[in-house]
């Protein structure tokens, strides 16, 4: 009898096949129609509608909900479940323009939307995570600095100095600031976006795209349902909010079209993000938000759960994924230390011990639209010559209400009148769709210790302890 030889698998190797496979799995999605063709039923069921809208994230959802409010018969479809990527992995955080000093263009359009969110939020009644929204500077200087930009003619962002809160007493903030921005709870803000459940349908596949002869408009889209069915939409307009999907969706539309593909061909790229979620009891981990942009581009939300809560912790680290290697080359290990380090000088005394705190972290990528010359646009609504057809990119989910009205306005243009009634074919076919819960829900968190050794991190910053004993020990040989 032939010797087994036994493979041991280390954890690094795991996770490299891990990411390579869902790199495979992009690559994979990225392939034309003809490529990923499979034997359907040949009979499709012919609906029509005014506007087919594909992905379910706050996009999509918010696009429905204002067409529908305005009459059109606008149906939304989704693979996975509502809000289940870029939605519910992020912070879901309303920013208001705060943020990004000296780019008044992205800062009016965020303050502008912040102002359709309060709106929003006085009718559907979101739940928030915890707040209010805190800004932390080290010095005067930078304070001052972001002062001078918050308060331009052009902006006039609201913000009140108040006193540095007790968990960042002892690190290196000094200076802190209120401002009405806020987060959301994801579940909670894809249920109440959901105004239309009727409207939405979870699918299989988007199998086609299909042209006028004319190659100026869409025709019709061939999707196959939840449940296998094959249904052929013929649309008024179509919306591609898809996120990191539009990319392949567009590859669909320009199939045959040599032009047309070589305007769409790279328009996205995708951002990978990371983010660092620590649980534990209240007295240990208050509730907070904050953005700190000189410690690194900190930026924490957290939830509450019962009697303990949750920090979720990213950072200004976001880098392009250019290469398949490059999922593997920015993991959690390239990620973690810094942003533990500046926890540590964030909050000394949170992090002074990290035992009794759970930890976890997981990837967050998000998909963007940029030029040929890998510059990040500013027009995030897309058409590419099809009269009826937008993509969406909102580049931050605080955007997506100045995204829909734009759509709508285009889709006024178009069409003109709706006909709400074509909704009662689509009802016939639709399979529901559920609703995603966020991410770090479903992060698997461990011990200080089990985390720290899984992915080789140290104690890159003295502890108080640490510094307490040197200052003693200085002293002493003076």
């Amino acid at each position: 009898m032939g010797s087994r030889r036994s493979c041991v698998i280390t954890r690094r190797t795991f996770l490299e096949w891990t990411l390579k496979a869902g790199v495979c799995t992009l690559v994979f999605e990225t392939l034309p129609a003809r490529v990923l063709a499979v034997s359907f039923p040949s009979v499709s069921t012919l609906v029509s509608l005014d506007v087919l809208i594909i992905g379910g994230g706050v996009q999509g959802l918010w696009t429905l909900r204002l067409l529908g409010a305005f009459g059109y018969s606008a149906a939304l479809v989704e693979r996975g479940t509502l809000g289940g990527a870029q939605t519910c992995h992020s912070h879901v955080y309303i920013h208001g323009g705060h943020l990004y000093q000296g780019d008044f263009e992205l800062a009016t359009r965020l303050r502008d939307a912040n102002t359709e969110w309060t709106a929003f939020g006085k009718t559907a009644e979101p739940a928030h995570g915890a707040g209010p929204s805190l800004f932390g500077f080290s010095t005067e200087q930078e304070a001052s600095e972001r002062i001078i930009f918050w308060d331009d003619t052009r902006l006039r962002l609201s913000h009140a100095r108040t006193d540095v809160p007790a968990v960042l007493r002892g690190g290196v903030i000094s200076q802190t600031f209120t401002t009405p921005e806020y987060s959301l709870t994801g579940g909670s803000l894809v249920g109440k976006l959901n105004e239309f459940p009727d409207a939405t349908s979870r699918i299989s596949e988007v199998r086609r795209i299909h042209l006028a002869p004319d190659q100026t408009s869409v025709s019709a889209v061939d999707i196959v349902m939840g449940d296998g069915r094959p249904v052929t939409v013929q649309p008024g307009a179509v919306v591609l909010a898809a996120g990191a999907g539009n990319q392949r969706l567009l590859e669909l539309v320009s199939e045959g079209d040599r032009t047309l593909l070589a305007k769409i061909r790279g328009v996205q790229h995708i951002r990978k993000a990371h983010m660092l979620v620590i649980k534990g009891p209240r007295r240990r981990l208050p509730p907070f938000a904050g953005i700190f942009p000189r410690l690194g581009g900190l930026f924490i939300g957290s939830r509450i759960v019962g009697d303990d809560v949750v920090w979720l912790v990213s950072d200004d680290r976001s880098p392009h994924l250019e290469e398949p290697e490059d999922w593997i080359a920015y993991d959690e290990k390239w990620w973690l230390p810094r942003a533990v380090q500046s926890l540590e000088k964030l909050s000394p005394r949170t992090f002074e011990r990290k035992d009794g705190l759970l930890w976890g972290v997981y990837a967050a990528p998000k998909a963007e639209v940029r030029t040929p010359a890998f510059e990040i646009r500013r027009d995030w609504v897309q058409q590419f010559g099809i009269r009826n057809l937008w993509a969406v990119w909102p580049a931050k989910l605080t955007l997506a209400p100045l995204a829909a009205r734009e759509i709508l306005s285009g889709v006024r243009d178009i069409l003109g009148k709706p006909r709400p009634e074509l909704l009662n074919g689509w009802r016939e076919v639709r399979t529901p769709v559920a609703a995603a819960v966020e991410l770090w829900e479903k992060t698997f968190l461990v011990p200080w210790e089990q985390f720290r050794q899984s992915f080789d991190l140290a104690m890159t910053v003295p502890t108080l302890r640490d510094r307490s004993q040197r200052s003693s020990c200085a002293t002493a040989s003076g």
